[in-house]
């Protein structure tokens, strides 16, 4: 995984925070489907030797309003060379 988790993870994005923000916009698919695509990801990766990721960093629904095309999820994340944890909330926007 070469996405926006990771950067947040190694610290290229949000070093200096404790909370960070991340949007996507879903164009195909369930918000249901990205979730378990996405965690599903993490398990893998999770799963390799000497890897950054871990169970923990799986995505957790917090609240989903398919009437208006809007989901919102959180996160939390140890990172490479800091002792502090980042939390990150994800905004999930439906465009189709």
């Amino acid at each position: 995984m070469t996405g926006g988790l990771q950067r947040f993870k190694l610290g290229h994005h949000g070093a200096a925070h404790r909370i960070g923000a991340m949007i996507a916009y879903v164009q195909e698919m369930t918000f249901s489907h990205w979730l378990t695509q996405i965690n599903g990801w993490i398990r893998e990766l999770s799963s390799e030797s000497k890897s950054l990721w871990s169970d923990s960093d799986d995505l957790l629904l917090l609240k989903e309003d398919s009437a208006i095309g809007l989901c919102m999820l959180h996160s939390h994340h140890k990172r490479g060379g800091h002792p502090e944890e980042i939390e990150l909330r994800h905004l999930w926007v439906r465009m189709n």
